[in-house]
């Protein structure tokens, strides 16, 4: 591992699935535990739109929508990580929210350059996590002006960046290294850059078992993640809790008979309803999830059957809001069947903590599945097949084919 890690990819523009998965990004770098907060407290993203538009001084779902619809013309979307061993980033003076947003935006530039990217086209936000042993940067990056799409980055590019951002951060100490080997007369092979590499790899040694930690937990990070779980929750806690309270709710089913959330006893759906209410107040990316479905609902509603009366698209957004409270209920229903069929082969008391997350793990990606496809046909496919069956028609057939098919969750 180097001194400095730098990753960069982006997510395929062409995919029908990557708006919302780039809208849902930044909603994780803004609010995700750990993010050290701007001033306000309510989200830690900083950099510009435009140079008139500062990030932390908006909601972070304008700068997502901003981002969702970049994604929507082809533009790339670019999303970088840049993390330092603990020990580093206290040397460097990288300690509070405002040191992390200074070094982004000195080094801004050089992501830009690197990957040819005019600075003044350049939009940008960021966000720094205070994460145990590897505190970082997330930087989501591209081009105002791009009109060709991008289908590869090379390797070349994030590693020549990792390089800039070294010879920059640490030049004091690579000068001093390199003067100190010249005078015992080493081969460092005279060229500056070498003596970048030299530096580096002196680190590594001097900190092997330090940077071998941070390695390991650095390499089961995908865009800076733990791939198995916040992705899904917030935190292991968040987690474990869940799985416990879907296994309490498996014992308050009746033994035998259907099963589905329109049957449960009152009692039991209560306490559905209950855990759908905090997972949607206290999980991060269900929260984001269910508020971008009812968005794309009301949007839909607007256009189709202009309707503008406040009070009334109060009363539809409130209706989009429980439609989504039930369908979660549903999932939630879903996953006790699922444990039910499980009990002939394991006896209630025999599942371990781990399966259990894993029937955790699972009912959520289901459901943030669902509305990540829901989002996207209401926003795009169903405008797109608007527009293949009407053509340039009249308002009134638009009306006409939204009203007969708003029941079928616009799901095509």
């Amino acid at each position: 591992m180097s001194i400095i890690m730098y990753k960069q990819r982006f997510a395929p523009p062409t995919n029908k699935f990557t708006p919302v998965k780039n809208y849902l990004h930044i909603g994780y770098i803004a609010t995700r535990p750990r993010t050290m907060k701007n001033e306000d407290g309510v989200h830690g993203l900083f950099g510009y739109l435009s140079p008139t538009q500062p990030c932390a001084e908006m909601p972070w779902q304008e700068t997502a929508k901003h981002i969702r619809q970049l994604s929507k013309e082809n533009k790339n979307i670019y999303r970088a990580i840049i993390s330092f061993n603990r020990a580093d980033a206290n040397e460097l003076g990288l300690v509070k929210q405002k040191d992390w947003r200074a070094y982004a935006e000195q080094h801004i530039r050089t992501l830009a350059e690197k990957n040819k990217i005019d600075i003044a086209n350049l939009g940008w936000c960021g966000a720094y996590h205070n994460e145990g042993d590897h505190p970082h940067l997330h930087i989501v990056f591209w081009d105002k002006a791009q009109e060709v799409m991008k289908n590869y980055v090379s390797p070349k590019i994030p590693n020549a960046i990792r390089i800039a951002l070294i010879k920059s951060t640490f030049e004091d100490k690579i000068k001093a290294l390199y003067a100190q080997k010249k005078l015992a007369k080493e081969n460092i092979g005279g060229s500056y850059d070498n003596a970048v590499l030299d530096f580096d790899n002196h680190m590594k040694t001097m900190r092997a078992k330090n940077f071998k930690a941070v390695k390991s937990e650095f390499d089961t990070y995908e865009d800076g993640k733990p791939i198995n779980i916040t992705q899904l929750f917030n935190s292991d806690e968040q987690l474990a809790t869940t799985a416990e309270q879907l296994f309490m709710l498996r014992n308050m089913i009746p033994k035998g008979g259907r099963v589905t959330y329109k049957l449960l006893p009152p009692e039991v759906k209560t306490e559905v309803d209950a855990l759908t209410n905090t997972l949607i107040k206290n999980n991060t990316y269900l929260q984001t999830a269910v508020t971008q479905y009812i968005d794309s609902l009301c949007d839909l509603k607007r256009i189709y059957s202009s309707l503008n009366d406040p009070v009334k698209l109060k009363e539809y957004r409130d209706k989009s809001e429980a439609e989504a409270q039930k369908q979660i209920g549903q999932k939630i229903v879903k996953s006790i069947k699922a444990i039910i069929s499980k009990e002939y082969e394991i006896k209630n008391a025999d599942f371990t903590a781990a399966r259990k997350q894993y029937y955790a793990m699972e009912f959520m990606r289901e459901v943030l599945d669902f509305f990540a496809r829901h989002i996207v046909a209401n926003s795009s496919e169903g405008h797109e097949k608007q527009y293949k069956t009407f053509g340039d028609t009249s308002n009134r057939a638009a009306r006409e084919w939204y009203l007969k098919n708003k029941d079928k969750g616009m799901e095509f």
